[in-house]
């Protein structure tokens, strides 16, 4: 063979414009090159690469996908790998490069063309299939790309999906797909089982366990489970199974009423309840409140492994359990510092709209709990204003973004005001007015009123207390009582005597 034809052997194996199909989509188009080896895929612009092994390969199909033709890799273990942007006369090409280099045929799948949206789901290995009413696979779900499996009532299924951390902003991504199935039975039966296979996903065995947590976001008492690369919470009606990857930072924040410590874990992505995100789980706990778990590790693999985790097993749980976790995600714990309000707290108490809560000054940071917990970097204030402080005892906080969004902290106690404006001007943050502008100083004038009024008032409560005399008309209603009982008494004996005499003349008749 010559030298010219192997290089155009070699441009006929090879494809651009192609892209990995999914959750890889967003890596954007590459080049699929067949070979004896096998089939490999390289990324135009990242560094993504996908090789599959000749050996690994079990069938090959061809099907209209939604950026062009996909050529479907089936492998062993029931994985697929699946590259679009082919165009329909690349078929007999593409067929016979695999053919001589894999010795495998490309099939064309049948596809459904109606549209309808009932048929037949089916368990495959590590995928969920879809039959359409016409009897053809409508569509394949990889179960490795499932986070959540719930059952909203007995007939559905709910599958909530990874989100693609590598999509951009613009990308739309599929993250819940949820199935009607009209059996009861059949219901639990395909929840399980999809339940059993995502499990695959988050491997390892859970290495400490609490039960009984309280979450005030997403609300509810979960018992909690840590593995090494995920944290598990199962609920009484959801379960979620987070990623230490997917947390970003958390913090300790104790509440002035010196009874609680709240403890947030900040997510991204977030986990989602139907509809609703949450990228705060907020926990709480009772400040003496105090746990006493194990490590399901001998003492050497815990020295081996977590050597920092020795001998927390035993404690508060507050300070338990963010040690715990602080050590296996491995980021941030942030808790206020130097902040003091007037009474020596951490916080100060307001309100978010119609939600009471407290807000807490941090050194990079304003954190809002509990609804909605309310995460402020110092870096995003744009203008910082106090409203309403020509009011005696309450001011609000008005704080505006660099994104253009504004929040408004209500009803915060007048004596926090000085604690207040000391901090945010160290902190050298941007504030409309200054510190004078907003003290409001009262004349002698006006506090000699008050003091006038207030006499005045007193004053009439005195004659007030004078005209009433509860006393007297108790007495009173006292001989009423008594007059009226020996009315009673005497004409009861008078219709006594007259009975008598009646009595005495029918005996003498």
């Amino acid at each position: 063979m010559t030298e010219t034809s192997t290089s155009r052997q070699e441009a006929l194996s090879q494809y651009g414009g192609v892209s990995l199909a999914g959750t890889g989509a967003s890596s954007g188009t590459g080049t699929l090159r067949v070979h004896s080896g096998g089939i490999s895929w390289r990324a135009k612009e990242t560094a993504r690469t996908v090789d599959i092994d000749k050996e690994n390969l079990l069938s090959l199909r061809w099907i209209r996908g939604a950026r062009g033709m996909q050529l479907v890799c089936v492998l062993r273990g029931d994985n697929t790998n699946r590259f679009e942007g082919f165009r329909e006369q690349d078929f007999e090409v593409v067929n016979e490069s695999c053919k001589e280099k894999l010795s495998l045929e490309v099939k064309r799948a049948p596809q459904p063309i109606k549209g309808w949206n009932w048929g037949d789901a089916e368990l495959r290995g590590r995928a969920l299939i879809f039959h359409s009413a016409e009897g053809v696979d409508a569509f394949d779900v990889p179960l490795e790309e499932v986070s959540q499996v719930q059952m909203p009532s007995s007939s559905e299924v709910a599958l909530e999906f990874h989100v693609d951390d590598t999509a951009a902003k613009t990308d739309e991504c599929l993250v819940e797909l949820r199935l009607y199935v009209h059996n009861e039975s059949h219901a639990a039966d395909l929840y399980k089982g999809i339940l059993k296979s995502a499990e695959s996903s988050f491997t390892g065995e859970s290495l400490i366990n609490f039960v009984d947590m309280p979450l005030l976001v997403p609300r509810g008492r979960y018992e909690v489970d840590l593995y090494p690369n995920h944290l598990k919470l199962h609920g009484k009606s959801f379960d979620y199974k987070i990623l230490y990857t997917a947390v970003t930072r958390m913090f300790l924040l104790p509440k002035p009423d010196e009874a609680h410590i709240t403890f947030v874990v900040s997510l991204d992505p977030p986990v989602r309840q139907g509809n609703t995100l949450y990228p705060h789980l907020v926990f709480q706990f009772q400040k003496d409140e105090e746990v006493d778990a194990e490590f399901a590790l001998t003492e050497n693999e815990l020295k081996s492994r977590y050597p920092n985790l020795v001998g927390v097993s035993g404690g508060a749980t507050w300070e338990v359990f963010s040690k715990i976790l602080r050590e296996l995600t491995k980021k941030p714990l942030h808790s206020p510092i130097s902040f003091k309000s007037h009474r020596g707290q951490s916080a100060v108490r307001t309100a978010l709209g119609a939600n009471d809560g407290y807000l807490f000054f941090l050194e990079n940071c304003m954190f809002f709990v509990n609804k909605p917990p309310t995460y402020i970097r110092f870096e995003d204030v744009e203008m910082i204003e106090f409203k309403r402080m020509d009011l005696e005892r309450r001011f609000d906080l008005q704080i505006t973004l660099s994104s253009g969004h504004s929040l408004l902290f209500s009803n915060i106690d007048r004596p926090e005001f000085d604690n207040i404006y000391t901090f945010l001007e160290e902190k050298r943050l941007p504030m409309s007015t200054i510190k004078e502008a907003f003290k409001r100083q009262r004349t002698p004038a006006e506090q000699q009123d008050d003091n006038l009024d207030d006499e005045d008032d007193e004053q009439e409560e005195e004659e007030e207390d004078e005209d009433f005399d509860p006393n007297k008309k108790i007495e009173e209603s006292d001989d009423e009582g008594e007059a009226g009982s020996t009315q009673d008494k005497s004409e009861s004996a008078e219709s006594a005597e007259e009975e008598e005499e009646e009595e005495e003349e029918e005996e003498g008749d």
